[in-house]
């Protein structure tokens, strides 16, 4: 499993991916406010855990292009 959080002063994003009881790869995505109710999700299947690591490198650098910073010690 693997957990990533991104946050700014009142935004926030995470990613998680795990292994479903059918040992597909599936990868979650929350975002929302951090001082509101308003937010999404979304999941999706993943081909493999590589297409899914590719994934999660490519949600990062979006994240940090708008502003975003990974915070760290998250622990699944």
């Amino acid at each position: 499993m693997v957990i990533k959080r991104w946050e700014t002063d009142s935004r926030y994003y995470v990613c998680d991916l795990h292994q479903d009881l059918l040992g597909d790869w599936v990868l979650h995505q929350y975002w929302g406010g951090k001082f509101n109710k308003m937010g999404s999700q979304s999941m999706k299947l993943a081909r493999s855990y590589q297409n899914a690591q590719d994934e999660i490198d490519q949600l990062h650098k979006v994240r940090v292009k708008r502003g975003y910073h990974l915070i760290e010690g998250l622990s699944p």
